[in-house]
């Protein structure tokens, strides 16, 4: 088995939220005035730290006030995971592989979400949310796992995903969903792009 530990990001990978967090940060934008990003904007703009994301569009404040603003709009018990999420959750999980969750969202959201859409067993290496520093995070998870980068791959839907990804040593796998970001996720250094998650394990 080349490919011991499958880490995943939640949003836009596992987790079909993108549409629930584009419209709360349009509106978390909108409120204040501010011009709102398109679509495909959000989509490569839009990451950690957010603070810098909303002053390319006009809103300068802290990561903690914008979090509140976005929280105050935001309803992702809304979300529902992709159709292919728990199939191949549940595939790679009987093969003895190692799964976990590396997420920008805060930790109690998480948490809930992964209860409520019952994937939490799913995932012995670990949930974990992270403000800043996916990379270190996905070491650390590596790390407590007993499983060499070089035997790891972390899945996500974002450039910075996949930044994080090359800086910690595992595989990056970008996953587009059906989005204009294959060319972003490129430049960001993916080493594997795929559409669905179902391609996932031809890669491993």
């Amino acid at each position: 088995m080349k490919t011991k530990a499958v880490l995943f990001d939640n949003d836009g990978t596992l987790l079909n939220s993108l549409p629930e967090a584009y419209r709360a940060t349009c509106t978390v934008l909108a409120e204040a005035g501010c011009t709102s990003p398109s679509f495909q904007e959000y989509l490569r703009y839009c990451h950690p730290p957010f603070p810098e994301f909303y002053k390319r569009y006009g809103l300068d404040e802290s990561d903690e006030v914008i979090w509140a603003r976005f929280l105050k709009v935001a309803n992702f018990d809304t979300a529902e995971l992709f159709p292919d999420t728990l199939n191949v959750l549940g595939r790679l999980s009987s093969n003895g592989r190692v799964l976990g969750l590396v997420s920008a969202q805060l930790q109690d959201i998480l948490d809930r979400l992964c209860t409520q859409h019952a994937v939490t067993p799913f995932f012995k290496a670990g949930v974990v949310a992270v403000k800043n520093a996916k990379d270190e995070a996905i070491l650390t998870m590596c790390t407590q796992a007993g499983v060499d980068p070089s035997r790891a791959c972390y899945v996500g839907d974002h450039a910075s995903d996949m930044k994080a990804a090359r800086k910690a040593g595992v595989k990056a796998i970008g996953i587009t969903r059906g989005n204009e970001t294959e060319a972003v996720l490129r430049e960001a250094g993916a080493d594997v792009i795929i559409t669905h998650l179902e391609e996932l394990e031809g890669h491993l």
